[in-house]
């Protein structure tokens, strides 16, 4: 399954160096540099994820993040500093989330034909 991340940034540089530097099987990486070609982003992809440059002013990361959060209340906004390495950030943001995506449930004799129960 993939994960859909969106980039927002005002800053070329780095939408130019992250398509680079992102190269995962399991992520589909949409960059744009406006905030309206990000809500169309969003509503056309399902983007799981959203990564917010720090470079873009106030009211512009308030109205993304209300017209996000509208349309999708569990989607994952994050804001980041435009000087810090989002390779890096992204990276350990996918870790995060496979890391608490799965867990264990041990019930394989729940349904048997013959219970069997352990006492000590």
């Amino acid at each position: 399954m993939k994960t859909n991340i969106m980039l927002v940034s005002f800053n070329t540089s780095i939408l130019e160096n992250i398509g680079k530097g992102v190269n995962r099987k399991d992520v589909a990486l949409h960059i744009t540099g406006s905030i309206e070609n990000a809500i169309e982003k969003f509503q056309q992809n399902g983007i799981d994820i959203v990564f917010v440059s720090g470079d873009i002013d106030t009211t512009g990361k308030r109205k993304l993040m209300k017209i996000l959060n509208l349309h999708d209340e569990n989607v994952n906004i994050i804001v980041f500093d435009s000087s810090a390495d989002i390779r890096t950030i992204i990276t350990n943001t996918l870790y995060h989330k496979m890391k608490n995506n799965f867990s264990f449930i041990d019930d394989a004799l729940t349904d048997a034909r013959f219970n069997i129960r352990v006492e000590e």
